[in-house]
């Protein structure tokens, strides 16, 4: 018997489309932005860098959107597996397979978003520094920045400095840089979301399939291959394109090759990744 992805893309791409893990990180991204104080500032200026409190501020805020975002689509995901397994006679016992996953990964995702935010502000202060902006102007650079990843805060720089090259006052870039990063947070609010509905769907559906070969449940002693599935279309990356057909068994991590080796159990393998898996179960009828 093959499970196929098509039930599971389908559900991933619905709770994309619903938009409340965006609205959650776009949300937060404002208050976090409107909450930095003047004296602040100044502080990160002197330092070059975030302090510790205002870090833990920042990972409040995140675990506040894993509790109130996060989990609930973790929940969602739980019962929609947990139905689309019994549709196929595959009753799963326990309802709380994917919780103990999301725990761990959501720590791990805190700790990186806050990182990577502090990365972002600490490049735009040196940048301010660099063009001999005062506390003011260095001001409305780091509001905008907050909740961009390093690489959207280069795109702020370079869209500052083209400005800059035209002759727009510096009050001027700010209002225009503030709008750019607008737009750079709802694109990577989007992105974040894609890439974690499909950590909660993907490692949703494999650790429940896993938790159906424990002994006493109906996969138990079965032999139940993984099948990777890529999108198949041109905006497949070459480590997805190259895992494309790919068998391993349950337990076992698909390994894609380049400058550095990747494992993963199932996707996302980076992300935005689009890719799925089909579970091929030996000796089992539909």
């Amino acid at each position: 018997m093959d499970i196929r992805p098509d039930q599971i893309i389908s559900k991933l791409n619905e709770r994309l489309e619903n938009g409340e893990l965006q609205r959650w990180l776009v949300n937060t991204w404002n208050a976090q932005r409107n909450a930095i104080k003047y004296d602040e500032i100044e502080e990160m200026l002197w330092i070059r860098d975030v302090r510790g409190n205002k870090l833990a501020e920042w990972q409040n805020d995140y675990a506040k959107w894993v509790e109130k975002a996060y989990q609930p689509e973790v929940l969602l995901a739980e019962a929609y597996i947990g139905k689309m397994l019994a549709e196929r006679g595959l009753e799963v016992a326990e309802q709380d397979y994917l919780l103990a996953w999301a725990s761990e990964h959501t720590g791990r995702l805190i700790t990186r978003l806050t990182e990577t935010q502090r990365q972002a502000v600490k490049n735009i202060i040196a940048y301010g520094i660099e063009n001999e902006l005062n506390v003011d102007e260095i001001s409305r650079y780091i509001r905008p920045v907050i909740g961009l990843n390093r690489l959207q805060e280069k795109w702020v720089e370079a869209y500052a400095d083209t400005l800059r090259e035209q002759g727009f006052s510096e009050y001027r870039i700010t209002q225009l840089v503030s709008r750019r990063a607008s737009y750079y947070h709802r694109q990577r609010a989007m992105n974040i979301a894609r890439t974690e509905l499909s950590y909660i769907y993907q490692r949703g559906q494999l650790e429940a399939i896993k938790s159906l070969t424990l002994p006493n449940m109906p996969l138990y002693g079965k032999t139940i291959l993984k099948i990777w599935s890529s999108a198949s279309d041109y905006r497949v990356c070459a480590r997805c394109e190259q895992l494309d057909g790919r068998v391993v068994e349950l337990m076992e991590d698909f390994k894609a090759e380049g400058r550095h080796e990747i494992y993963a159990p199932a996707p996302p393998l980076h992300p935005c990744c689009r890719c799925a898996i089909i579970y091929r179960i030996e000796g089992l009828r539909k």
